[in-house]
């Protein structure tokens, strides 16, 4: 056996051996587990406090695993965009990140949408229609950010996506696209 074909196999039983043990073999956990799901104090939507409104029970619940394991994405309307992340540029400044196609064909961003309350912020996005849509459009993705200003500092409280139903969660990203 040659050097290389022993490097491989040496590389393989490792890798093997690894998956196994580390529980992501055969027997390992489901991939749309719970604790995937599970927010961090940092980002999870605190409870409000005195006079404040609560947000609507399962408001920010995060869509559940049917039987088989799939988890169906949430409904939004025709011109509802997807808040991809979210950077926090200073204590009340988001930055928001999302994708949508050519302003031409699906329209550009409407002004964002942001409700406030002690147990999170709501931000929703959404399009307005072109006044003459392209006769021929291309499917490319089109990746922007738009930055948000809050009433108060969003300390502990999670950013929520409002063109969803149910409401999700937005994750926390490391910068923005633009």
């Amino acid at each position: 056996m040659s050097s290389g074909a022993a490097a491989f196999a040496v590389v393989l039983v490792t890798v093997l051996v690894w998956w196994l043990l580390s529980g992501n073999g055969p027997q390992g956990p489901d991939g749309s587990a719970d604790q995937l799901g599970v927010a961090d104090d940092a980002t999870a939507p605190q409870e409000p406090s005195g006079g404040g409104s609560a947000p609507s029970k399962g408001a920010d619940e995060q869509p559940s695993p049917d039987e088989d394991g799939s988890v169906e994405e949430p409904q939004r309307s025709d011109r509802g965009v997807r808040i991809d992340g979210y950077v926090l540029e200073a204590p009340d400044r988001l930055a928001l990140n999302y994708t949508t196609g050519v302003p031409a064909c699906h329209g550009r961003l409407d002004t964002p949408s942001v409700v406030e309350d002690a147990g999170g912020v709501t931000i929703t996005l959404s399009t307005v229609p072109p006044a003459e849509p392209a006769d021929t459009c291309i499917e490319i993705a089109v990746r922007k950010t738009v930055r948000v200003t809050l009433e108060s500092p969003l300390g502990g409280r999670g950013v929520l996506d409002g063109s969803a139903t149910p409401r999700v969660r937005v994750e926390r990203m490391a910068k923005p696209y633009e």
